[in-house]
């Protein structure tokens, strides 16, 4: 499958999705990093180039969806810090997909994980839990 990545979509999750068969340039590759470029821009140049775009954006690209029906496939994910796992994830939501023109697909941290992190937050931190946990919550909703 075709994807572009956008400027801050981490690397490591680039290079296995790679390694698992997809084509995936990044906006850095396509020289379009560090330059002011408009998400409603970067959704443009992944169309045109026939590629779904990959971003951790979730916010402005659910928008653009929206606004913008016409694209080649928007894939939004929330931060995971077990990238092998954020790739395999998106692999199988893409293959499950198919044809991606127009689809939304969100790529989140699984239940389990979430869970686990709460569970560290109220044994670590008693004195921040709440703040900590209210947000967590509220950076995990997509």
């Amino acid at each position: 499958m075709a994807l572009y990545a956008d400027e801050n979509f981490p690397l490591r999750v680039v290079e296995e999705l790679r390694r698992l068969g997809h084509d995936v340039l990044t906006a850095f590759e396509d020289g379009r990093a560090n330059q002011s470029i408009t998400d409603h821009q970067l959704l443009q140049r992944a169309t045109e180039t026939g590629r779904a775009i990959l971003t951790l954006n979730r916010l402005d690209f659910k928008r653009l969806h929206i606004q913008v029906p016409d694209h080649a496939g928007i894939i939004i994910c929330t931060e995971d810090p077990d990238r092998l796992g954020q790739a395999q994830r998106i692999a199988e939501s893409v293959a499950a997909t198919g044809e991606l023109g127009g689809q939304l697909i969100r790529v989140i941290v699984a239940a389990e994980k979430r869970r686990t992190r709460i569970e560290t937050i109220t044994d670590s931190q008693p004195a921040a839990t709440a703040v900590q946990l209210s947000t967590f919550l509220h950076n995990q909703r997509g």
